[in-house]
């Protein structure tokens, strides 16, 4: 917990050093309008593109977004969603800080290999660090009460909340465990914590699906490519799934 909370605290202090030439990683699958924003140019984003740091995902409604940051780990952007891709604390082993700041909207992010490196989801209001878990995030700025939600089908997210001069409010720690949810305000107060039922983590599961997730185990994409994670996949004949900037917006 002292890891997470000291990498929280440097978040908050340093979170604007982000570097827009480093790769932060892969398409690896999408549907609907999804674009990145850098600066003041918007683009589309195609099947495979390279996502690079300092960049503003967004997506629109039935749009979603699947990057493959590295072997291991995956994040999937949902629909109507604004997540800016930041780092900071990269040293010559490319050991750091993944930073994501969600402005708003929802994203799964399955982390299973981090290699030392620790994974920041933040709002506005909220901070969630892990380093290593299958967990969902979630915010609407237009929502007053529940407007954030953490819940976690695999592992453990320690969030905070920020105060109003943007410092972590150290007393205000709350855990989230597998299949539990958190429920919290817009301005970041913790309001419930749930045990999900199995049939509220299907439903979870099947929302956030990852690509990989809906493939045939007993076809021929069975093995590396069809696992959560893997490398991404090359555009096959048959595949058609190819079909903010400053890190506070």
């Amino acid at each position: 917990m002292k890891m997470i909370l000291a990498m929280l605290l440097s978040f908050v202090c340093l979170a604007s050093v982000i570097t827009g030439a480093s790769e932060f990683g892969q398409v690896l699958h999408l549907s609907g309008q999804t674009f990145q924003l850098e600066g003041l140019k918007k683009t589309a984003i195609k099947g495979q593109d390279k996502l690079h740091y300092g960049q503003t995902i967004l997506t629109k409604s039935e749009s979603s977004l699947e990057i493959f940051i590295d072997e291991g780990n995956t994040v999937k952007v949902s629909e109507n969603s604004s997540v800016v891709l930041g780092r900071k604390g990269v040293n010559k082993k490319k050991k750091g800080e993944i930073l994501l700041q969600l402005n708003r909207g929802a994203l799964r992010s399955s982390l299973k290999n981090l290699k030392k490196r620790s994974f920041v989801i933040k709002t506005p209001s909220l901070v969630a660090g892990v380093r290593g878990t299958d967990f969902i995030a979630q915010y609407d700025p237009e929502t007053e009460d529940n407007a954030q939600l953490i819940a976690v089908l695999e592992g453990e997210v320690d969030t905070y909340q920020l105060k109003e001069d943007g410092e972590v409010d150290l007393l205000s720690l709350k855990k989230v465990s597998t299949t539990e949810e958190a429920l919290f305000s817009k301005q970041g107060s913790f309001n419930s914590l749930s045990l999900m039922t199995p049939e509220k983590v299907k439903a979870y599961q099947k929302e956030f699906l990852f690509q990989a997730e809906a493939l045939p185990k007993d076809s021929s994409q069975k093995g590396a490519e069809a696992e959560e994670g893997s490398q991404p996949p090359q555009k096959a004949k048959s595949e058609k799934s190819f079909e903010k900037s400053d890190f506070f917006v």
